[in-house]
């Protein structure tokens, strides 16, 4: 296969170099629209038009441990269907189906602009993208199709085989699906970059609490009343608990992703784009739609100094990206009410 990826390098890239070359098929500085951890794009390539603000764009994403995605992009966001198959048709009459998996509303100058990441599981499915051109995309969900001009082809492929290249075409990670998957709630809302989406709270903070309550241990809980934190797509409830110094955070998500277990994490997003993972600490739970249960005592400050921008929660099932409704509820109940 290597012989096989340098001569085909060799024939698209023959008066210089492919690093180059490749310089301008590869976005710069490209990073994960969630983690903010460098990522490798190709350059978007538009094969439909009609508009200034209706295109619609192919390229490719190495994100997320080296997991090789095909990306689209479409200023009319009813063309891109979460859940949705779209088939991808080469010049050799191919054909490969692909699944929109993930999907987000960024907001490019003065337009939302829809993305969608279709994940490519098998080495062989990659090595089409490099081998051959791509001249036909139908997308299933809206039931449209795209015939790509022969200038544009050129340049897909010219994407794949630099993002390839870039990462090493035995680097690609292939492995099996990930533990836990985008919640397939119809959705398919992710993080809106740049949307000012985040609503600071306003009004007077109500500290109310719940009576006798006892953690597991069987002390004396001080607990919160469950208040909403996000609601896009669905309702992520809150609490917070204190047992002597012990600060404990709970979340409830609207939908059931699954049992709460040593393997569970809530990844936070703060609004000056720091992260931190935290595991869960509670007992493990079989009940549907379990209740995250973490200690951030030793993290009071960094939720009381920031506020908080979006929430990635993973139960054993699935994970679900939340907008963040109140911005700044935990720090504000951390300071005024414990």
């Amino acid at each position: 296969m290597k012989h096989i990826f340098s001569l085909l390098a060799g024939l698209l890239f023959s008066a210089v170099s492919m690093a180059q070359s490749c310089n301008k098929y590869l976005e710069k500085g490209a990073v994960d629209d969630f983690t903010n951890e460098p990522a490798i794009f190709s350059q978007r390539t538009v094969f439909s038009q009609p508009t200034v603000v209706d295109s619609r764009s192919a390229s490719f994403r190495v994100i997320d441990n080296n997991r090789f995605f095909f990306h689209l992009t479409s200023g009319r966001s009813q063309d891109l269907v979460f859940g949705s198959d779209i088939i991808l048709v080469f010049a050799n009459d191919e054909e490969l189906t692909l699944q929109i998996e993930q999907m987000s509303k960024i907001k490019e100058g003065s337009e939302f602009i829809t993305h969608a990441n279709c994940r490519v599981y098998t080495k062989a499915d990659a090595e089409r993208f490099y081998t051959d051109k791509l001249v036909k995309i139908r997308l299933l969900g809206s039931r449209q199709e795209y015939e790509i001009d022969p200038a544009d082809q050129t340049r897909i492929l010219a994407g794949a085989l630099c993002i390839a290249e870039s990462v090493g075409v035995d680097n690609l990670n292939f492995d099996s699906e990930r533990e836990t998957l985008l919640l397939p709630d119809g959705s398919g809302a992710s993080f809106i970059s740049g949307s000012g989406s985040t609503v600071i709270m306003s009004g007077t903070l109500k500290c109310e609490f719940e009576k006798d309550t006892l953690n597991a241990a069987g002390e004396p809980l001080k607990l919160s009343k469950l208040r909403e934190i996000g609601s896009s797509p669905h309702k992520l409830m809150v609490q917070l608990g204190l047992n002597g110094d012990k600060l404990t955070l709970y979340l409830s998500h609207a939908l059931d992703l699954g049992n709460a277990n040593a393997k569970s994490y809530v990844l936070f997003k703060f609004k000056d784009g720091a992260i931190k993972t935290f595991k869960h600490t509670g007992e493990p739970s079989n009940s549907e739609k379990a209740t995250f249960q973490t200690e951030i005592t030793l993290y009071k400050s960094d939720f009381m100094n920031n506020d908080l921008a979006g929430v990635r929660i993973s139960l054993s099932e699935y994970f679900a990206d939340v907008h963040i409704s109140s911005a700044t509820l935990v720090a504000d109940f951390l300071r005024y009410c414990f």
